[in-house]
């Protein structure tokens, strides 16, 4: 039987991407992302999205990997997404 884990996660959509965000500590290793990714991803088969972005608490930086596991440098709707997340924990703070 295949061992299932708990992973939770938040979907934003930003100028017609989605993306998937997760934290880094509830991820597995780093190395495993990349397969990760592909199967969160897949429309048929996961969750469906554009790209997965990790979100790093202590460095304050996140990690954008497409959704074919790969990582890139930049993505300008990725980035629109963690900073909506990132005002609407700010908002909350403030309450």
């Amino acid at each position: 039987m295949a061992r299932q884990i708990v992973l939770p996660f938040e979907k934003w959509s930003g100028a017609g991407n989605d993306f998937l965000l997760v934290h880094a500590r509830d991820l597995l290793a780093a190395s495993a992302r990349p397969a990760l990714t592909r199967r969160l991803c897949a429309r048929r088969t996961g969750i469906g999205a554009d790209g997965l972005i990790v979100l790093r608490a202590s460095t304050r930086a996140a990690e954008y990997r497409n959704a074919d596991g790969r990582r890139a440098a930049f993505c300008g709707n990725g980035a629109r997404c963690v900073g909506a997340r990132l005002l609407q924990d700010a908002a909350v703070e403030e309450v």
